[in-house]
């Protein structure tokens, strides 16, 4: 499963970095993004870059796609191949704990439910949760 972790940075000692390293550990070490990527911005997004820029990086990686290879079979049993379909890469956003109080995190979490990419908490997750998109999970915390 590749994973795309997004959480509160602004304002908080070294953009929490410690923070987003510590879900990044305890993501590869659960076993749940076995063969998988995960997106950290605190070590994706260069040191120089502004606010405004990081936003840009982290939403370009977001919103990134991968041709997927199709399998179809016709009535005459003949196979084709096609590589025409596209999928996000990210399967899963990550919320690391107070990312209702980021601005970043929420366009994250909106961009993410229009592309069909399931937002999960950092402990969802780590549980082996299987809700899905936590829609009804985020409207509780509105």
């Amino acid at each position: 499963m590749n994973v795309y972790l997004s959480g509160p940075m602004s304002g908080i000692r070294d953009n929490n970095r410690t923070g987003f390293i510590a879900a990044n550990i305890a993501l590869e070490n659960s076993g749940v993004c076995a063969g998988g990527k995960i997106y950290n911005p605190a070590i994706e997004v260069p040191g120089y870059a502004t606010r405004e820029m990081a936003m840009a990086y982290d939403l370009k990686m977001l919103t990134t796609y991968e041709t997927v290879e199709q399998t179809f079979v016709d009535d005459k049993m003949r196979i084709y191949k096609s590589t025409m379909a596209m999928k996000p890469l990210y399967d899963c956003v990550c919320l690391l704990n107070g990312w209702m109080e980021s601005e970043g995190s929420k366009i994250e979490v909106s961009v993410a439910r229009y592309l069909g990419i399931k937002v999960m908490t950092i402990d969802q997750l780590l549980s082996g949760f299987q809700f899905g998109p936590i829609d009804r999970f985020v409207d509780e915390q509105d």
